[in-house]
């Protein structure tokens, strides 16, 4: 199922990045993620993450599904704040064949996303601050997300970086994946399935990261996060859960 990447490819932005500095960084790796679907009647499946890497440098970088350009920077590699220019995928959606309660439903499908982001980072602290916009025109929405982590360095291989997020969605953006259109009623199904269209909505965010440094070169991560759906959504004749969680493990290779 596509939805089970959506925010786990977050978790792996997060232990990616790191602290910016002018040194160029090249990283590659493979893992899998498990994560549960909010919509009625699809479970979350395992998938396999062939390839991923990540590419630090002085004008921009590339960490998974999001690719940025360096407007402005100050700081050192302990303290520092940059603002960028960024493209960001957004991986949600589904195909009418997900399940059973879909059929009939139009497929909703990924898009791309393009805007700014804010980064402050100072010492083990991370804020963060992003506003997008779509630029496919799949879902015409728009989303503006708040951030915070805190790494903690358990031993000289080992750290631990639990983190928290807040986000504002568009009714746009939360109508084309969660709403149902007056075409796609069907009456056929239990419970059946209305037409209902969804508003703006605020969604929370929590997880944590675990970083284990097997060499100069080698590390492992396992990562966790739960996100509490806006009202809006839960509330869609299509959802079946208010809240939902994932997992995401990765060997990662610096290169």
């Amino acid at each position: 199922m596509r939805l089970t990447l959506t925010g786990l490819s977050g978790l792996l932005l997060l232990a990616l990045c790191g602290n910016a500095s002018a040194q160029t960084s090249v990283g590659a790796g493979i893992g899998f993620s498990q994560g549960q679907s909010p919509y009625r009647g699809v479970s979350g499946n395992p998938n396999t993450i062939p390839a991923f890497i990540s590419y630090e440098g002085e004008k921009g970088y590339f960490r998974g599904i999001e690719a940025g350009y360096y407007l402005w920077q100050t700081g050192d590699r302990r303290s520092n704040l940059t603002l960028s220019a960024l493209v960001s995928g957004r991986l949600e959606g589904y195909r009418s064949s997900d399940s059973l309660y879909l059929q009939g439903m139009a497929t909703r499908g990924w898009s791309l996303d393009g805007g700014l982001g804010l980064v402050w980072r100072e010492g083990m602290h991370q804020y963060s601050l992003k506003a997008v916009t779509d630029l496919l025109g799949k879902h015409e929405g728009q989303e503006v997300s708040a951030g915070y982590a805190y790494r903690i360095p358990i031993s000289r291989e080992l750290s631990l970086t639990p983190n928290a997020g807040i986000s504002w969605m568009s009714a746009d953006l939360l109508d084309y994946y969660y709403g149902v259109r007056d075409s796609e009623v069907h009456t056929g199904l239990t419970p059946e399935r209305t037409a209902y269209q969804v508003d703006a909505g605020i969604q929370y965010t929590v997880g944590v990261t675990l970083a284990y440094q097997l060499n100069t070169t080698t590390s492992l991560l396992l990562s966790t996060r739960t996100r509490w759906l806006p009202d809006s959504v839960s509330d869609s004749p299509l959802v079946a859960r208010d809240q939902i969680s994932g997992v995401f493990g990765a060997i990662i290779f610096r290169l």
